[in-house]
C-alpha cells in the first residue's frame, strides 16, 4: 500500500469534497449532477472520468483526509462507519453516451419527469405558498439556500419581490454584520472585500472564488468558536467558517440567490439563539422588507 495524500485538516463546505486526478484542478468543468450518474450509493460519485465527489458527515469544517493506493482490493475494515465502492473511470462513459442519444419520446418522458420533480420540490420547500418565477428559479441554486425557507419564509418572499439593487445592498450589509459577529472584519487579508461591501457592492475577484476565500481563512488562522445551529441547535458549527462563506456568495450572478445564500450564512453565524434577532435587524435596516 502506498499513501498518496495524508492531510490531518482539509476544509469542506456544504458536506462535499472533490478529488481530481491529474493536473486539471477544475475537474474538466463538469456539472455536479454528472458525477452522480448511475451511482447507487449516495456517498461517492464517480460519473466523471478522473473525478470523485464525496459526501462528508461534516457540513462545514475541517476533516482528516487520506488517499491510499492498493495493488489489490483491501480487506473490509470494521473501524470505518461507511465503506463505498465506485469505479473511477471507463464504465460511466457508456451511460453518458446513452443519455445523449435518447429518442424523442424518451426525452419527452424525461422532461415530464423533471417538471413533476420541480413541482414536488416546490411543494416541499414552500408548501401552499406560491413563489414568483424569480424565486422558483432558485430551486436548483446552492446547496444550503433552501434553509431560508425553514428559517424565515416571509423574509424570503419579500426579497423575491424586491429589485436587484436591494438584493445587493442587503447581501453586502448582512455579510458585513456576519464578519463583525465572527470577529473577522478587521482581517487585513480581506480588506478589499470589506471595502466593496461597505460600498454596498459584491465582493470583487478573487474573493468571488471559494477556493481563494478558504485559502485566506487558512492563512489567517483566526480563533474559531462554535454555536448551536438554527433553528433548534441539533449540532454546532463555526461562525468564522460561515462568515467567510458570505464573501463569495455576495458575488453570485443571480442577485436573489446571492442574498438568500448570504442570509442563510448569517443565520448560522448568529446561531440558534441569535438568528431571529439578526433577521429582525435586516428588516429594521431595510423597512421595505418588513
Amino acid at each position: 500500500m502506498k499513501v498518496l495524500l495524508d492531510e490531518p485538516r482539509v476544509f469542506v463546505t456544504y458536506g462535499s469534497a472533490t478529488v481530481v486526478s491529474g493536473d486539471d484542478t477544475d475537474g474538466n468543468g463538469y456539472e455536479h449532477d454528472e458525477a452522480w450518474a448511475d451511482e447507487s450509493n449516495g456517498l461517492c460519485g464517480a460519473g466523471v472520468r478522473g473525478v470523485l465527489v464525496l459526501t462528508t458527515g461534516t457540513h462545514t469544517g475541517w476533516i482528516p483526509f487520506r488517499v491510499e493506493l492498493h495493488e489489490a482490493e483491501p480487506e473490509v475494515d470494521d473501524s470505518w462507519d461507511e465503506i463505498v465502492e465506485a469505479s473511477f473511470g471507463k464504465q460511466a462513459a457508456y451511460w453518458h453516451r446513452a443519455r445523449r442519444t435518447l429518442t424523442e419520446p424518451e426525452q419527452q418522458d424525461d422532461r415530464q419527469a423533471e417538471a413533476e420533480e420541480l413541482a414536488r420540490s416546490a411543494r416541499e420547500r414552500w408548501g401552499e405558498r406560491v413563489p414568483n418565477e424569480r424565486l422558483r428559479a432558485t430551486l436548483h441554486q446552492g446547496l444550503a439556500l433552501d434553509a431560508i425557507s425553514r428559517l424565515d419564509p416571509d423574509l424570503e418572499f419579500a426579497l423575491a419581490d424586491a429589485d436587484d439593487a436591494t438584493h445587493r445592498q442587503v447581501a453586502a450589509w448582512a455579510a458585513l454584520r456576519s464578519l463583525e459577529r465572527a470577529g473577522l472584519i478587521g482581517l487585513p487579508q480581506i480588506a478589499p472585500a470589506v471595502a466593496a461591501l461597505r460600498r454596498g457592492q459584491r465582493a470583487p475577484a478573487p474573493f468571488d472564488d471559494s477556493a481563494h476565500v478558504w485559502a485566506v481563512l487558512r492563512q489567517a488562522n483566526p480563533p474559531h468558536t462554535s454555536v448551536p445551529v438554527p433553528p433548534d441547535g441539533e449540532y454546532e458549527e463555526s461562525p468564522q467558517n460561515w462568515a467567510m462563506t458570505t464573501l463569495f456568495h455576495t458575488a453570485e450572478e443571480d442577485s436573489l440567490a446571492a442574498v438568500l445564500e448570504v442570509l442563510v450564512c448569517m443565520a448560522f453565524v448568529y446561531g440558534r439563539d441569535g438568528y431571529r434577532h439578526a433577521f429582525a435587524a435586516v428588516r429594521e435596516q431595510f423597512p421595505q422588507l418588513a
